[in-house]
């Protein structure tokens, strides 16, 4: 599924000071919706996330944005990561350095996604499930962050699951045309082509760009001009 890309305009950033600020606090307790998923007590779990660059940044905001250290990092760690042999230090090392400064760093997100998804180790580094519990604690109003979770339950093939994850961002944002996209996916995959279509139809009326749903619907015979 594709995400939306973000521009970036170069902009440099003073070297911050190592400090011991923690996201999020080991007092959080895990989600509803954690344990409706199976993973009960993950904030015991995964525990504290020190940054150690002061007080975690909002991927949205212009602070972030354009942040020349954070595009030699990610941009280091995705180039490695798409060799047939990546070296491990050098993707994770980045990703982590990228989702320290800005817990819900989008780009760094996907790329975690992808590095377990290759079934390599994580080598000591935080569990991408972790990483997905981090982002929405920190900024639980950014969408993005529950679809990606969804994503990352998608290519797994737990679409029950990951149909949890978008059901739950359109309850956030109805008018969301990627969940509605991503959610019709799931529905497919479960074979409830009606509401496959359905949800398929609001993702075109919102503007969703890409054609694939509405393709496997017309493959199987349940697309209706």
């Amino acid at each position: 599924m594709k995400e939306r890309s973000r521009a970036h305009p170069v902009a440099s950033i003073a070297v911050a000071l190592v400090l011991s600020y923690a996201w999020p606090p080991a007092s959080i307790a895990g989600t509803s919706k954690d344990e409706d998923l199976d993973i009960v007590g993950i904030s015991a779990v995964c525990g504290a996330r020190s940054s150690g660059f002061g007080p975690p940044l909002d991927y949205r905001t212009a602070e972030f944005i354009g942040s020349t250290t954070d595009a030699q990092h990610t941009e280091i760690a995705l180039e490695e990561l798409r060799k047939p042999s990546p070296d491990g230090s050098v993707v994770l090392h980045n990703l982590n350095w990228a989702l320290a400064r800005s817990p819900n760093h989008y780009v760094a997100l996907g790329g975690i996604v992808d590095w377990e998804r290759s079934k390599r180790p994580m080598a000591g580094y935080p569990s991408t499930k972790c990483y997905l519990f981090w982002a929405r604690q920190f900024v639980p109003d950014d969408l993005n962050t529950w679809l990606i979770t969804g994503n990352y339950y998608y290519k797994k093939n737990d679409f029950r699951r990951a149909r949890a994850w978008y059901q739950d961002a359109l309850t956030k944002q109805p008018d969301s045309a990627e969940a509605h996209y991503a959610l019709g996916l799931v529905l497919f995959e479960e074979g409830d082509f009606d509401d496959a279509m359905n949800h398929a139809r609001q993702a075109y009326a919102l503007g969703y760009p890409l054609p694939g749903l509405r393709r496997k619907l017309e493959r199987v015979g349940q697309w209706d001009d």
